[in-house]
């Protein structure tokens, strides 16, 4: 798509400065592309009657914009790829965290009280040999 834009665009141009001279382009290379469009007159080109050609500067100038916001979408999905991954992370820790809950929900009472029993039988019984 690029390149046929592109070949259309340099071939609009070509025939363009064959029917008028190049308009004065600015001191700066920043233009607006649509400010500087110029109708190619019926008959100048074969096949391209009723078109529009872009100046040199503008043409720069639209390539400039399209790499810009290509750019800016890049950017913008690298973001969002990252806002994801991050967000998958939290939420896979967040997880782990309730299973980790919900074991020692449905253990912890069991291990502490055999942990609470051998403790129990254990501290009288060492205290007794002790005393011997």
């Amino acid at each position: 798509m690029r390149t046929v834009t592109a070949c259309f665009l340099s071939c609009a141009i070509a025939c363009a400065a064959k029917s008028s001279p190049p308009s004065l382009a600015p001191s700066s290379l920043t233009v607006d592309p649509l400010a500087e469009v110029t109708i190619i007159p019926p008959g100048a080109c074969l096949g391209l009657d009723d078109h529009y050609a872009l100046s040199t500067n503008a043409l720069r100038q639209l390539l400039i914009n399209m790499q810009e916001t290509e750019t800016q979408h890049a950017l913008d999905l690298v973001w969002c790829k990252g806002a994801a991954r991050v967000a998958d992370k939290r939420a896979e820790i967040a997880e782990h965290q309730a299973e980790e809950h919900a074991f020692w929900s449905r253990w912890g009472p069991m291990i502490g009280a055999a942990v609470g029993l051998v403790v129990g039988a254990a501290v009288p019984t060492a205290v007794l040999i002790l005393r011997r």
